[in-house]
Order: structure tokens, then C-alpha cells, then sequence
């Protein structure tokens, strides 16, 4: 069996990197030192294939989606 971990990945657009570009709101919950208060429609809580495509198909929808992790936000780079 063959070890893909080391396998380069090229071609494909980084889907953070590609979100932010396109006016994601992306918010480090370390950063934040006061009370905030944010609006959507749906609150999503884990960011895994489940909530992932739930957020995209929502958003299509039109409707303002809240994605919530306890990690940080990583891009393919990391």
C-alpha cells in the first residue's frame, strides 16, 4: 500500500483562502476581548464534511450561515 500523505496536492483552489478572498468574515476567537453579538439564520456548530456542505447549501440559499470551531481556521497550507 502506498503512503498519500506526502502526496504534493496542486490545481486545486484552496476553499478558505478562496472564502475570504470572497468576503468571508472569519473572527479568532482568541482575538476577541469584548462581548459580541453577531446575527444569522442558521448557526452551524463543527465545521466537518456535515457542516461544511450544510453551510455551502444554505448560503446558496440565501440565507446567512454562522460556521462555529473550537480549532483554528487552517488552509491547505498548513
Amino acid at each position: 500500500m502506498q503512503d498519500l500523505s506526502s502526496l504534493p496536492i496542486k490545481g486545486i483552489k484552496d476553499p478558505w483562502k478562496t472564502g475570504i478572498k470572497n468576503g468571508w468574515d472569519v473572527i479568532d476567537g482568541r482575538s476577541v476581548s469584548a462581548d459580541r453579538t453577531l446575527e444569522a439564520d442558521v448557526v452551524i456548530i463543527g465545521t466537518g464534511a456535515g457542516g461544511g456542505v450544510s453551510a455551502e447549501i444554505l448560503t446558496q440559499r440565501g440565507l446567512k450561515v454562522i460556521l462555529i470551531e473550537a480549532g483554528k481556521l487552517m488552509s491547505s497550507d498548513d
